[in-house]
């Protein structure tokens, strides 16, 4: 029943099974199953401890359980009961190949690679596995080997709509970005609302300079998904890089209702304020960001240079002073160095 889809008839029958035996493993196993698919995953974790207490050699038990914690976010958890499952069944593949994800999110990579090959050995055309050498491929930098494992992957299932994301992403850090932007196109074709994907074409079109198509995917991103409200700031940042300084202003204050101690937008409020020739305005912004983080090196140099324009030699000498002393190594210091001299025999 349950394997047909009909779930709340599938839970009855366990449940009438274990009226009969509150001791029967495989009605326990059964009853977590259900629950699993409900989403009811604190439930089905007890009637998985429970299977385990009464039979732990159930076949699947410790690999479902593994499973249901790797989904609960205890990876050290679902990490510790996949090895199990593994001992009991050295050639359970759903166990090896999701002990070497788990394994690969616990950035315990040489584990990860282990369990990954050992899964395609017991099945050479097992997609995930692929995946998963893929970004371990990623992570290492090796960009070569991992656009092959991904290719892979692809060639066994090629609807998964993160496949492509990845995909993407490897072949952005390898430099090929038309071919990047093609598999994060395809990944947004078969999922429309698909984030990552969108905020992934946001980003590399911000990084190529292409800001109004960098916006437009930021906006469909905060249209799927509205907490990633970080994203304003980007926003922000693309229409400062085109010049667009009163639209810029906007967003970044809207960044700061979002997140009030984020130091850059104060700064970025002031240098388009700086750019505006509004120089009162640009000193307020920027004394902001310092107020809210007084090592913010870059904003004491804009404040010095500031407060020079406006004439105010002592406030620029101090300025200027807190930059070389939070950043003597500068390639810029002997300048300010020069510029505070100069300031200090004008006063």
């Amino acid at each position: 029943l349950l394997a047909a889809g009909t779930v709340d008839e599938a839970k009855k029958e366990f449940l009438a099974a274990l009226e009969i035996d509150r001791e029967y493993a495989p009605g326990h196993f059964g009853l977590a199953e259900v629950l699993f698919v409900e989403n009811a995953f604190e439930d089905a974790k007890k009637e998985y401890e429970t299977v385990l207490a009464l039979d732990s050699t159930l076949a699947g038990a410790y690999t479902r359980y593994a499973t249901l914690l790797w989904r609960l976010q205890d990876r050290e958890g679902a990490g510790a009961a996949f090895e199990k499952a593994k001992s009991a069944d050295p050639k359970d593949l759903e166990a090896i190949w999701q002990l070497g994800a788990v394994y690969f999110e616990l950035e315990k990579y040489n584990d990860a690679v282990k369990n990954v090959e050992a899964a395609l050995t017991i099945d050479p055309a097992h997609a995930d596995s692929y995946f998963y050498k893929a970004r371990i491929h990623y992570v290492r930098h090796e960009n070569t080997q991992g656009i092959e494992a991904m290719k892979a992957a692809l060639e066994r299932a090629s609807m998964r709509p993160h496949y492509y994301y990845w995909m993407g992403n490897i072949l952005y850090q390898a430099q090929r970005f038309g071919e990047a932007f093609e598999n994060w196109q395809q990944a947004i074709k078969l999922d429309a609302n698909y984030a990552d994907a969108l905020e992934a074409v946001a980003k590399g079109h911000q990084e190529q300079t292409n800001h109004t198509e960098a916006i437009t995917f930021y906006e469909k991103t905060l249209q799927v998904d509205p907490e990633r409200k970080r994203l304003i700031f980007n926003i922000a940042e693309s229409y400062f890089a085109m010049n667009q300084f009163d639209k810029a202003i906007s967003k970044y204050q809207e960044a700061l209702k979002a997140d009030p101690t984020l130091v850059g937008a104060y700064f970025k409020i002031g240098r388009c304020y700086n750019e505006k020739g509004r120089l009162n305005d640009a000193v307020v912004w920027y004394q902001r960001a310092v107020k809210n983080d007084p090592e913010a090196k870059e904003v004491w140099r804009f404040l010095g240079y500031a407060y020079k324009e406006r004439g105010k030699n002592g406030d620029a000498t101090t300025a200027f002073e807190k930059y070389v002393e939070l950043n003597p190594d500068a390639g810029d210091v002997p300048d300010i160095l020069n510029e505070i001299y100069d300031l200090k025999n004008d006063r």
